[in-house]
């Protein structure tokens, strides 16, 4: 993908990195982790894609 949208405009690329010490919690625990994760990297008026490799 990178490649591919460099050619049509700037763009940074994050990762967030998983959630630490998941053992005791529920998977919708974890998962608000998570989000919590990448919406604290977002800024007003960034403007967010999702990629998907699988299509």
């Amino acid at each position: 993908f990178r490649k591919r949208l460099s050619h049509y405009l700037p763009f940074d690329l994050e990762f967030v990195p998983d959630v630490k010490n998941t053992k005791n919690l529920s998977e919708k625990e974890q998962k608000n982790l998570e989000g919590e994760a990448m919406l604290s990297r977002i800024q007003q008026g960034d403007y967010v894609v999702l990629l998907d490799d699988k299509g």
